[in-house]
């Protein structure tokens, strides 16, 4: 092992992250610090006798001469153990940032927002995620719970639906009324299932899913072209089937309902890939982020699941270069999270690239911890800083800039959630969706690399599929089925 011993000189030349904390690019950069953390992980070994910054041809590049001062030599071996405590610190830090969000009995969905009930759900979710919801007191969850329940229709059972507006739609036809109100439904549904509530009123707008021409038409009008959106449709056809089962009435033909749905979908599963993909549309990021939306459903279901090796091999192939799984810098809270829970499933039904998935786990592992904002939530997006017109560099150099903002103003660069301007934070601020998404992420890898962190004693994932669900029991099942239908 190469060795520092008392006195000894290390040099070191690492990259940094861009600003704002976006990486280079690079592919040969697995992995870029920020200023901060490099010089915390070297003063914990060394003493920096000099540093400095140059610019290198991916961004700046710090150069720092240390000097062991201590009596002990250092190996390498020791200079990359793992820092104690991130994983628990950054979990403590985004429940505490949850918590500030809430206003009563309902949340924000990020600073100074309104509460919404959107945000609500999603603060509900990420409490169950974190560990904290096990804290509420009795009387606060019923408050919580029964807030939410206010906003269902008694005639139709969705819910929220006299809140959208089509002027408030940015999104539309793919994000149009409809689906943001069987979005809301969803999620207002899983709130209320993590605080052990059911719904007030019957589903009854799932009870054309239990018709075969209704039923046709979700699966096979629906918006194949954008392979994403419709698996999102398709996610919540299956999750209302789900809860139509509890009435016992309608259990066995929601079952034979869900069934069918799963074999509709299996028959447009990609051979070579083992992804779903848009009509005429190859796009292996959407495939894979499309799979992570049924994958969980036929888990649930112990369906055996077909082409296991193939999907590991796509979500493999679309890691960029800093580790995560969306094809912008900074990534996607909720494509990195659909990459990052198929990897982890798909890992308990096949030892394929075993290793190669341990490294591709690790590293969005360590990105996404760099991504937490220093008051503890995490964007959705980071912002990317654009380059100022020749105009305004002008008016900058001679001290006019800010009779240039006066005059024509820098529009807000916001994020809306599915495209809803009543759920928007400006692009590189934290938000709930992301807050939660991230720390999820996080949980699922904890959960599958055990020696990055402990999880918080009452983190929980969610009971029922999709999104938030991960059942070790039930993944184990799996295996034995997927692994002989793999082989066929």
């Amino acid at each position: 092992a190469r060795v520092v011993s008392p006195g000894g000189w290390f040099i070191l030349s690492c990259p940094l992250l861009g600003l704002g904390g976006l990486h280079s690019g690079n592919t040969f950069h697995l992995y870029e610090w920020r200023e901060t953390e490099l010089l915390a992980s070297v003063e914990a070994l060394f003493e920096i006798v000099d540093r400095k910054s140059i610019k290198g041809p991916a961004g700046d590049v710090q150069i720092i001469a240390a000097r062991r001062t201590e009596d002990s030599a250092i190996t390498i071996e020791t200079m990359s153990c793992e820092p104690d405590g991130r994983y628990e610190s950054a979990i403590q830090h985004a429940a505490d940032w949850i918590e500030s969000h809430w206003v009563g009995s309902e949340a924000r969905y990020g600073q100074g927002a309104e509460t919404t009930l959107l945000a609500t759900s999603f603060a509900v979710l990420a409490s169950e995620t974190l560990g904290t919801l096990s804290n509420w007191n009795r009387q606060r969850v019923t408050d919580v719970a029964s807030g939410i329940l206010e906003y269902q229709d008694e005639e139709t059972g969705l819910f929220g639906s006299w809140l959208v507006r089509d002027a408030d739609l940015l999104a539309k036809p793919i994000c149009d009324r409809k689906y943001v109100i069987n979005q809301i439904t969803y999620f207002c549904l899983s709130a209320l299932s993590a605080l052990g509530f059911k719904p007030r009123h019957r589903l009854t707008f799932a009870l054309s899913l239990l018709n075969n021409d209704e039923l046709r038409k979700h699966i096979s009008d629906g918006p194949w072209h954008d392979i994403w959106n419709q698996s999102n449709r398709l996610m919540f056809v299956l999750r209302n089937l789900i809860h139509l089962m509890d009435e016992p009435e309608l259990t066995a033909t929601a079952h034979s309902t869900f069934d069918n749905v799963l074999a509709e979908i299996e028959e447009r599963q990609d051979a070579e890939t083992g992804l779903w993909f848009g009509a005429g549309v190859r796009n292996h990021r959407l495939g894979v982020y499309a799979a992570d939306h049924f994958v969980p459903f036929y888990l649930w279901r112990g369906r055996p699941l077909l082409r296991v090796d193939e999907m590991i091999d796509s979500v493999l192939g679309i890691q960029s270069p800093e580790g995560l799984f969306a094809d912008s810098i900074g990534g996607g809270a909720c494509e990195d999270l659909d990459a990052i829970d198929l990897l982890v499933k798909l890992s308990y039904l096949s030892d394929h690239r075993s290793e190669d998935v341990r490294l591709s786990l690790r590293r969005a592992y360590d990105r996404i911890l760099q991504l937490q904002c220093e008051n503890g939530g995490f964007p959705n997006y980071l912002r990317h800083v654009s380059v100022p017109s020749w105009k305004r560099r002008l008016a900058r150099r001679l001290g006019l800039s800010r009779l240039v903002e006066l005059w024509r103003p820098t529009p807000p660069d916001l994020s809306n959630y599915s495209g809803w301007t009543v759920v928007s934070v400006r692009r590189g601020e934290p938000d709930m969706w992301g807050t939660w998404f991230r720390a999820l992420a996080l949980n699922l890898i904890v959960e599958k690399i055990p020696e990055l962190g402990i999880p918080q004693r009452d983190a929980r994932f969610h009971r029922l599929p999709a999104l938030g669900w991960h059942d070790q029991d039930a993944l184990r099942r799996s295996f034995a089925e997927s692994k002989s239908s793999n082989k066929a």
